[in-house]
C-alpha cells in the first residue's frame, strides 16, 4: 500500500494512512468549510445582538404598540371574565330552577301519595255515611208508614163509628156480610169479583 498522493510506500510504523503533508491537505478543506460556518454564525449572532439591543431601546412607535396590545389582551381578558362570569351566573339559575322543580315534583309526589292513600279511607268513610244515611231513612220510613196505617186505622174507625156503619151477617150462612151505614145497604168491596 502506499500514499494515494504522494506515492510513497505504506510503512505501519511511521507513516500508517498517509504522509502529514497528505493529510494536512486532505483534511484542509473539511476545515476551511467549518471555519465559514463559523464566521457564518458569529455574523447571525451579531445581527441577532443588534436586533436585539434595538428592541431593548423603545421609542415612542414601540411603546404605543406595547400598550395598544396590552389594553387589547385586558379587554379581551375582561371579556373572557365577564363571559365566564354570564355563564356563572346562568348555570346557577339553571341549577336553581331544576332544584325548584325537583322539589315541586317531590312535594307533588307526596301530596299524590298522601291523597291516594285517603282516597281508600275517604271512600269507606263516605260509604259507611250513606249505608248508615239510607238505614236511617228506611227506618224513618217504616216508622212513618207505621204512624200513617194506623192513623188510617183511627180515622177509618171514627168514621165508621161517625156515620154508623154496620156489618151484619147473611141469613144464607155463607159467612159473608152485608154493610148497612144508617139503613142503606153498600156494595161489599170484597165480594164484588166473585159473583
Amino acid at each position: 500500500m502506499e500514499c494515494d498522493i504522494c506515492h510513497h510506500p505504506h510503512d505501519a510504523q511511521r507513516r500508517p494512512f498517509l504522509c502529514a503533508v497528505d493529510a494536512r491537505n486532505r483534511i484542509y478543506e473539511g476545515r476551511m468549510k467549518h471555519l465559514q460556518l463559523m464566521l457564518d454564525n458569529e455574523s447571525l449572532k451579531a445581527q441577532i445582538d443588534e436586533l436585539l439591543d434595538d428592541t431593548s431601546k423603545p421609542n415612542k412607535h414601540t411603546w404605543d404598540e406595547i400598550i395598544a396590545h396590552r389594553d387589547a389582551a385586558e379587554q379581551k381578558t375582561d371579556q373572557i371574565l365577564a363571559a365566564a362570569d354570564r355563564l356563572r351566573d346562568d348555570i346557577k339559575a339553571a341549577r336553581d330552577e331544576i332544584q325548584a322543580r325537583k322539589a315541586a315534583i317531590a312535594r307533588r309526589r307526596s301530596d299524590l301519595a298522601s291523597v291516594s292513600a285517603g282516597i281508600v279511607e275517604r271512600r269507606a268513610k263516605q260509604l259507611r255515611e250513606v249505608e248508615k244515611s239510607i238505614s236511617m231513612l228506611k227506618f224513618r220510613w217504616s216508622q212513618s208508614a207505621e204512624d200513617m196505617a194506623s192513623t188510617r186505622g183511627f180515622l177509618c174507625t171514627e168514621a165508621v163509628r161517625l156515620y154508623g156503619l154496620k156489618r151484619i151477617t147473611k141469613k144464607s150462612g155463607t159467612g159473608r156480610y152485608e154493610y148497612h151505614l144508617g139503613k142503606i145497604p153498600i156494595v161489599d168491596l170484597t165480594s164484588m169479583d166473585c159473583e
